[in-house]
């Protein structure tokens, strides 16, 4: 399981740069598998089906989620 200070920082991050990302920029956060307790806010955002983005996780070790903004 990872552990750092960055996973409590990443929605809020991700929160407050969206407004000035472009349409089709991809987000990529990675340990989103192995660190999916930490990370359920954040993949909840990136997953909502009526959020700002569109999101896949990739396997691999820790797991990545990939994001593109609408």
């Amino acid at each position: 399981m990872p552990v750092g200070i960055w996973i409590p920082m990443a929605l809020p991050a991700l929160r407050i740069v969206t407004p000035l990302l472009r349409p089709g920029a991809l987000v990529v956060c990675d340990n989103v598998v192995s660190g999916r307790r930490q990370y359920a806010d954040y993949l909840a955002h990136v997953r909502d089906p009526a959020g700002p983005f569109t999101s896949v996780t990739l396997p691999g070790h820790g797991g990545l989620e990939v994001s593109r903004k609408n």
